[in-house]
């Protein structure tokens, strides 16, 4: 019964994974805040999900002098939120690789939305509640979360980044307070392609229009019209919901430092680093769909690096004897594969995909 199974699932395999003439060995570079060396902690389902798609993930610190050679020299980019907006300035903006940013501050910096307030942008529980000294009026607090959901707009619902599900509410979050990136849609760039908005139903009490829809998730191709005077975008640019930190949805103290906030607030209300992952809450709680989408944004990414590459610009891959019999040990059931149980059996699914 075993051999007959292992044959079987074999078989599949041959059908699922690509042949070696295929197979390229695909870079990609993850800007982060962590220091070199440092474990990644609310970053690590990316550089995780970029792996089962069979990327080399390269991570490089927001305050690297070698950014911008960096993103050239890599097929895709991924911007974490966990940088410092201010670290990594303008010096991405003329870069051409197909790239996700979820630094809020770099899409204003680089044209993919207006200059705006912190109110305009974020949601946060946090900072709703620790005020920093600076701001002087309502339009400078972010709201607080608006909840687990967002909503996939009509055009959206016909993108594979939609997860394959139609216009209207779907789970993004596990949770309901976690923050995300947001900017009102007369904010974007001609050129921009909205996916997805907040709900306009927790929306509604925002301190800057209020009436007015909120996107969460777009993108730009190469050549679209960016915000103002930021002209024609040099590369995909993808936009990912996520407001948050190294360790989580709030700063941790260390992230904080000497930041002033009224009554110092932010350092009486903060967690240090140890704190937060001691407590065993999930940094990183995205909903299946969340999850789904997550990979949809990896493909589309590599999709998008494929265009204009020559095949003798690619790198072959050579497949691994192990890693065959990996996959291959992978899909047997689970009492014959030593898989523990209550594994979700998702690397089956997560193969690289060979058809974009």
């Amino acid at each position: 019964m075993r051999s007959s199974m292992l044959f079987a699932f074999a078989s599949i395999l041959l059908l699922c994974v690509p042949t070696a003439a295929q197979q390229y060995e695909w870079t990609a570079l993850f800007v982060v805040g962590s220091p070199p060396g440092e474990p990644l902690y609310a970053d690590l389902v990316y550089k995780e999900r970029l792996e089962r798609q069979a990327y080399t993930v390269t991570l490089i610190q927001d305050i690297d002098t070698g950014l911008e050679a960096a993103c050239e020299a890599h097929d895709i980019m991924l911007v974490s939120a966990s940088i410092g907006g201010d670290n990594v300035g303008t010096k991405l903006n003329a870069c051409t690789t197909p790239q996700m940013i979820w630094e809020s501050r770099l899409y204003t910096l680089n044209g993919m939305q207006a200059e705006v307030e912190e109110a305009e942008r974020v949601t946060s529980a946090f900072f709703h509640e620790n005020h920093e000294s600076a701001w002087t009026g309502p339009e400078q607090v972010p709201p607080l979360p608006t909840g687990p959901e967002f909503r996939i707009t009509k055009d959206g619902s016909g993108s594979p980044l939609a997860g394959g599900l139609d216009a209207g509410k779907a789970d993004f979050w596990t949770v309901g307070d976690y923050g995300m990136n947001y900017i009102d849609v007369s904010q974007l760039g001609k050129g921009a392609h909205v996916v997805a908005i907040l709900p306009p139903s927790t929306t509604s009490k925002f301190p800057v229009n209020p009436e007015g829809k909120k996107a969460t998730f777009f993108y730009y191709e190469k050549g679209d019209e960016l915000y103002g005077h930021f002209g024609k975008s040099p590369a995909f640019r993808l936009s990912w919901p996520v407001f948050g930190f190294k360790y989580g949805a709030n700063p941790s103290c260390e992230e904080l430092g000497t930041l002033e906030c009224v009554d110092n607030s932010c350092q009486d209300n903060c967690q240090t680093k140890a704190q937060i992952i001691s407590s065993g809450v999930n940094p990183m709680p995205l909903s299946c769909h969340g999850m789904q989408t997550l990979d949809s944004a990896i493909s589309t990414l590599t999709k998008e690096a494929r265009k204009g590459k020559k095949p003798q610009q690619q790198k072959p891959q050579q497949q691994k004897p192990h890693q065959q019999k990996s996959l291959i040990q992978r899909h047997l059931p689970d009492e014959e594969a030593g898989i523990p149980e209550g594994s979700d059996g998702a690397a089956f699914i997560q193969m690289p995909r060979a058809d974009l």
